[in-house]
């Protein structure tokens, strides 16, 4: 859908976004043309919409959906039929998303290379912080400086892993209980294998052991 913006990944930062995790997932280069001439309009008959939808899942978990559809009635009722089988419930605009922040978000490779150099780099390029995730750095930025943070970090020679716009939670909620866990992971798991749904975001912690 950011092709409407543009087919040209050279000026179009969200296309080339696009492009990049569509590689990474190894989607075949004719799929991703057909994808961007859609986007464009260029196919015809087909009016592409980006969606987001609100849902209070257990324990009033919050959970944020992005899809790209051709169909929005196709894809409500897809939503609603989930949510009415496993739980769940739609909520109107601005009722979840206030306990996320929109942010843009980089994952920098820290396996090789000095440490204390590579947060100098990133301090230097103005993210709005950091942090450790294993063998990665989770670097934040405002939503609008995305592309200016990645561009700088790039010039300081630093792999990034992946760059995308995120709905960051700004508090997690715990669970504790199995039975509430595994309602929430069979909600999550559905709603990401829609066919329409491209990013699916909540705001809870799970203990690792019931993971």
């Amino acid at each position: 859908l950011t092709a409407k913006n543009g087919g040209e990944p050279g000026s179009n930062f969200g296309l080339r976004m696009a492009i990049e995790k569509a590689r990474s997932a190894n989607m075949p280069k004719e799929n991703i043309d057909r994808a961007i001439k859609r986007g464009m309009g260029e196919l015809g008959g087909v009016e592409i919409s980006e969606v987001i939808y609100e849902i209070l899942g257990p324990l009033g978990v919050g959970i944020v959906v992005e899809a790209v559809t051709d169909n929005r009635n196709r894809t409500n009722s897809e939503i609603k039929i989930l949510l009415g089988k496993l739980g769940g419930k739609l909520t109107s605009p601005g009722a979840v998303t206030y306990q996320f922040s929109r942010m843009g978000k980089l994952i920098v490779d820290t396996s090789s290379g000095n440490r204390e150099d590579l947060e100098l780099k990133i301090i230097d390029a103005e993210a709005e912080d950091f942090e450790e995730h294993g063998d990665t750095l989770a670097v934040y930025t405002k939503p609008n400086e995305l592309e200016k943070v990645k561009r700088q970090l790039e010039t300081a020679d630093i792999e990034m892993k992946e760059a995308s716009l995120v709905w960051e939670p700004k508090n997690l909620i715990k669970i504790d209980d199995p039975e509430v866990a595994t309602k929430i992971l069979k909600i999550m798991e559905a709603l990401e294998n829609l066919d329409d749904v491209t990013v699916v975001s909540a705001n809870f912690d799970i203990r690792e052991d019931l993971l």
